[in-house]
C-alpha cells in the first residue's frame, strides 16, 4: 500500500514547499485531485442533465407497473437499454473521491512517514516510543503527538531522527493560515475552540453543495436519496471529530470547488440544452418503432412461412416469444434426457439385482 501513498505524500510536500503552509497546500492538493477527476465530473454532469429528461419515462413505467415488481424490472431494463440510460454514472466521481480520501487519510495520519519522508525503520522506532509516552486518554494520533513534542522543545526523539529531518519537523507549519489554534494534525473536540469549526463547516458545505448542485443540474434530492445525502453529511461531520482536522478541511475544499465546477459546467451541459436534443432522439426512436417492416415469419397454425408488415415493437414481441419457446424446448429436452438417464439407471440396477439373486441361488 505504501507504494500508492508515497507519491501522494510527495505531491503534498511539493505543494507545501511552494506556499510553506499546510492548510494552503491542502487547498492546492484538492484542486489537483479535482482536475484529475474532471473527465469523470463532466460525464457525471452530462448524465445528470440527461436524467432530468429521462425521469418522466422512468416514472411512467414505475407508475404503470407499481403492483408488478417483476414486470417493472423487466420494463425498466428495456428502457435503460433502449435509451442507453446509465443511472449509476453519478457514482463514478464519488468512488474516485473516496479513493483519494483513503490515500490522503494515510498521508494526513502519518505525515512523518509520507510527508517528511522518514524511512519505515526510523518511523516504527519513534512511533513505538510515542506509544509508551502517550496516555490512554490522549485524543490524537502518534505523529501529531511526536510533532507537538518536537516543536514544543521536547528532546525525547532527537536521538532517533536524522538531524536534517529533525530540523524539517521543527520548521513545519501544520496550521490553517498560520493560526496556532488550528493545528490540522490534531483531532477536533467539541467545545469552545476554533478547530471544531472545521468538521462542522465540512458537513454543512456537503449539504449545501449537494442541494445547490441538484438545483443546477435539475436532479433535486428527495425521498430516499435526500435522506441518504443528509445522513451521509451528518456522518461526515461526526467522522471529523475522530480524525485529524486536515481530512475535514479537504472535504470542505472539495465541496466548495465541486459546487463552483458544477455551476461552470452547467453552461455547457445544462438540462435545457439536452432536453431538445434528447426529445428529438426519443421522437425518432418512437417513429422507428411504429414504422412497419416486411418480415418473414412462421405461421403458428400452419407452420408455413409468410410475409407480414410489423412494427419494431411487434417484432420485439415475436423475438421474445421465440426465445421463450426455445428456452422451454431446451428445458423439455433436458428433462427428457434426465428422465431417460434415470430409467436406464433403474433398469441397470434391476438387472444387477436379478443377476445377484441368480448367483445366490
Amino acid at each position: 500500500m505504501d507504494f500508492i501513498i508515497i507519491p501522494f505524500g510527495w505531491l503534498m510536500k511539493v505543494l507545501y514547499n511552494l506556499v510553506n503552509n499546510y492548510g494552503i497546500a491542502l487547498l492546492l492538493f484538492t484542486l489537483v485531485t479535482r482536475i484529475v477527476m474532471l473527465p469523470l465530473s463532466i460525464k457525471q454532469q452530462k448524465s445528470m442533465a440527461k436524467m432530468t429528461v429521462y425521469n418522466p419515462l422512468i416514472q411512467e413505467v414505475q407508475k404503470k407497473y407499481a403492483n408488478n415488481r417483476e414486470k417493472m424490472n423487466e420494463e425498466m431494463t428495456k428502457l435503460y437499454t433502449e435509451y442507453d440510460i446509465k443511472p449509476t454514472m453519478g457514482c463514478g466521481p464519488m468512488i474516485v473521491q473516496m479513493a483519494f480520501v483513503m490515500v490522503l487519510y494515510e498521508v494526513i495520519r502519518k505525515p512523518l512517514r509520507f510527508f517528511v519522508g522518514l524511512n519505515s525503520e526510523v518511523y516504527s522506532a519513534i512511533v513505538e516510543k510515542a506509544n509508551t509516552m502517550m496516555t490512554a486518554s490522549a485524543n490524537t494520533f502518534q505523529d501529531a503527538f511526536i510533532i507537538s513534542n518536537i516543536q514544543n522543545g521536547g528532546t525525547d526523539f532527537i536521538d532517533l531522527i536524522p538531524a536534517d529531518m529533525y530540523q524539517t519537523i521543527m520548521d513545519l507549519d501544520f496550521t490553517l493560515f498560520g493560526l496556532k489554534s488550528m493545528d490540522l494534525t490534531q483531532i477536533p473536540e467539541f467545545g469552545w475552540n476554533l478547530l471544531m469549526i472545521i468538521p462542522l463547516v465540512s458537513a454543512i458545505s456537503m449539504i449545501a453543495s449537494q442541494f445547490i448542485t441538484g438545483l443546477v443540474t435539475g436532479q433535486k434530492l428527495k425521498g430516499v436519496s435526500g435522506i441518504m445525502m443528509y445522513g451521509m453529511s451528518i456522518w461526515i461531520g461526526w467522522l471529523g471529530f475522530t480524525l485529524p482536522a486536515a481530512l475535514s478541511l479537504y472535504w470542505f475544499y472539495s465541496n466548495v470547488i465541486g459546487l463552483v465546477q458544477s455551476m461552470v459546467l452547467r453552461k455547457f451541459y445544462s438540462p435545457e440544452k439536452f432536453k431538445e436534443q434528447i426529445q428529438a432522439e426519443l421522437e425518432a426512436k418512437r417513429a422507428e418503432k411504429k414504422r412497419k417492416k416486411t418480415v418473414t415469419v412462421t405461421d403458428s397454425t400452419t407452420g408455413e412461412k409468410v410475409e407480414k408488415n410489423l412494427s419494431e415493437a411487434e417484432i420485439a414481441k415475436l423475438r421474445l416469444a421465440r426465445a421463450r419457446e426455445l428456452q422451454a424446448e431446451k428445458f423439455r429436452k433436458m428433462e427428457e434426457a434426465s428422465r431417460a438417464a434415470a430409467e436406464a439407471a433403474a433398469a441397470e440396477a434391476a438387472a444387477q439385482d436379478a443377476e445377484n439373486k441368480n448367483e445366490q441361488n
